[in-house]
C-alpha cells in the first residue's frame, strides 16, 4: 500500500472510522494511483503519493452514507413519483482521484514518448 491508516488519521483526525474498511479503501487507492501513474511507484514512497491516497480515502469515509454522492432529491405523493440526482464522478464509495490529485500526481507519471506526424500545408 502506498500510505498508512496514520496517513489517513492525519488527513481526518477529528472522525472516528473502521480500520478495517479503511485499510481495503488504501488498496483500493494504491491500485488506482499505480494504474494512473503507468510506471512502478519510486521508493521510499514520495509523501506527495501518501498525501493523494490518504485523502482519496479521507473523502470516501467522509462521504455521508444515507445519500452518497446525491446532489438532490425530489418526491411527489400521487401518482407515486421520485427522482434522485447524484453528482457527476460519484463513485459509488469507492476511492477516485481528483483534478487536484491528478496535478500533485504529474510529476510521478509516465510521461508517453513517440512520433508524431504533423500535417504543414
Amino acid at each position: 500500500m502506498l500510505a498508512s491508516l496514520d496517513d489517513v488519521k492525519a488527513r481526518i483526525p477529528h472522525v472516528d472510522f473502521d480500520e478495517d474498511q479503511a485499510l481495503g479503501l488504501l488498496e483500493e487507492a494504491s491500485a488506482l494511483v499505480e494504474g494512473y501513474l503507468q510506471k512502478p511507484v519510486p521508493e521510499p514512497v514520495p509523501e506527495t503519493i501518501k498525501i493523494v491516497v490518504s485523502r482519496m480515502v479521507a473523502r470516501v469515509i467522509e462521504a455521508p452514507k444515507e445519500t452518497a454522492f446525491q446532489e438532490s432529491m425530489q418526491v411527489t405523493a400521487g401518482p407515486f413519483s421520485q427522482s434522485a440526482n447524484f453528482t457527476h464522478g460519484g463513485s459509488g464509495g469507492a476511492p477516485w482521484l481528483t483534478a487536484s490529485d491528478k496535478t500533485m500526481l504529474a510529476p510521478f507519471r509516465r510521461r508517453r514518448r513517440g512520433i508524431y506526424s504533423i500535417t504543414m500545408s
